[in-house]
């Protein structure tokens, strides 16, 4: 779960310019720091979070592309409405990370770590 809280205060750090305020950003941290504690499913509260936190800041991805698969269209969208989900597809996944990627301009460090434990 720590892994997991990393990652994601590192996604708010990096995407935050400095001094600007964003209020909303933090009340999302507060919310799936929370959310870890009590779920099951951690790697989903992690992706609601980058996802709800790139449109925050006005990074929100593209939902109605041509280029987007219909079954990763249905899961993107299930998580940002807070619908049951019990896992992403391995192409969600990566489209999530690739989309993080390409706005941040790097990856995020701290999901190396996630992975070697």
């Amino acid at each position: 779960k720590f892994a997991y809280a990393l990652i994601g205060t590192e996604t708010l750090y990096r995407l935050a310019a400095d001094g600007q305020e964003n209020p909303q950003a933090y009340i999302f941290l507060q919310d799936i720091l929370k959310e870890l504690g009590l779920s099951s499913q951690e790697n989903l509260c992690l992706r609601k979070f980058q996802l709800k936190l790139l449109r925050t800041m006005g990074f929100g991805m593209d939902l109605s592309g041509p280029n987007l698969a219909q079954d990763i269209f249905g899961e993107l969208e299930a998580l940002l409405k807070d619908r049951e989900m019990t896992a992403l597809s391995f192409e969600t996944e990566r489209a999530i990370e690739h989309f993080l990627s390409y706005v941040l301009e790097r990856e995020i460090k701290s999901v190396k770590f996630l992975n070697s434990i």
